[in-house]
């Protein structure tokens, strides 16, 4: 009786691992047609205008995925309100992190084109509340409900471990270009990891709107002074076009340095943010497997979607 029920609870899992599958498929299709629809037919729209319908188009198969599945993901997602003081720590634990984030940004431009650097170029620097709303609030609302609350979920009944490592993969992939994939494949990770060490995907969203937002104000910081200095200060912000090989080795030096020492700094806020939110025992299991049924993540639907990515990503940096 016992092992019939593992058996059934285990081909549940797996069924639910594959429909995450084929979102993630869907959503890769979708994110390549959408490239090539937005540039024949809606060349003329701005930049708000592009993000805004790419957001609407993922919606559609995340819908679907929760039609199909009857809601019952929504009752997985860890909606527990943090204490206020796990919020400020979350945002010492964000800010810590963008030197990382710049260290890969970095390292990304060794080989791949900084196409964030190119994008911001498209956008009103002294426009903060629209940046604000297009680059930081609406990704880290609609993204993280996405990944960290509808793929993360969804390939948790394999692990972990797996889930973080996963559905982190799956969000720096749908970013279609191999600069951004570099550090949202990390940070996807560490958002599922901050999800596990509150409890709250609430936390996640903070994260990834400091982030984000650091961004809309570098841009605003960077119009007012070209504003007050000229060509002075506008030369001194180049774009990522006219890096050398050799100018992003030598930043890389002093972001390695920069970014080791945040790292460290990050780990033991992490730590107090586990404490503060009362899970230390719960982190000491967590990764370790129990007696639930083995359930395994890959599947046809997940390597096609990952090499349809890549292929289109190289194919862009490379070829196109």
């Amino acid at each position: 009786m016992i092992i019939r029920k593992l058996y059934g609870k285990g081909l549940n899992y797996m069924k639910k691992v594959k429909r995450v599958n084929r979102l993630f498929l869907a959503m890769v299709l979708i994110s390549i047609a959408s490239q090539f629809l937005l540039g024949l037919i809606f060349n003329s729209l701005t930049l708000y205008q592009g993000s805004a319908i790419s957001q609407v188009l993922f919606l559609i198969p995340v819908l679907c995925y929760i039609l199909m599945d009857r809601g019952e993901c929504l009752n997985e997602l860890q909606l527990q309100v943090p204490r206020v003081s796990v919020l400020l720590l979350t945002m010492v634990f964000s800010w810590l992190l963008l030197p990382l984030m710049n260290w890969l940004n970095m390292f990304s431009m060794l080989f791949a084109e900084n196409y964030v650097a190119s994008g911001m170029m498209g956008l009103d620097g002294l426009a903060f509340g629209k940046n604000l709303l297009y680059i930081a609030i609406v990704p880290a609302l609609a993204e993280e409900f996405w990944f960290r609350g509808i793929f993360y979920h969804g390939y948790r009944p394999a692990g972990v471990g797996k889930a973080i490592l996963v559905s982190g993969l799956c969000f720096g992939l749908l970013h279609m270009n191999l600069n951004q994939f570099c550090y949202a494949f990390v940070l996807g990770m560490i958002f599922a990891l901050l999800v596990e060490a509150t409890g709250s995907v609430f936390c996640s969203i903070l994260a990834h709107f400091i982030i984000n937002a650091n961004t809309v104000v570098m841009l605003v910081v960077e119009s007012e002074l070209e504003k007050m200095a000229g060509s002075v200060v506008s030369a001194a912000f180049q774009s990522a076009e006219t890096l050398t090989r050799q100018d992003i080795l030598s930043v890389m030096g002093f972001y390695t340095i920069e970014a080791v020492i945040c790292c460290l700094l990050a780990y033991r806020v992490l730590r107090r943010i586990i404490r503060r939110s009362g899970r230390q025992e719960y982190m000491r299991q967590v990764f370790q497997r129990d007696g639930s049924p083995r359930v395994s993540i890959v599947s046809p639907a997940l390597i096609l979607g990952v090499v349809a990515a890549v292929v289109y990503m190289v194919a862009v940096e490379f070829l196109l």
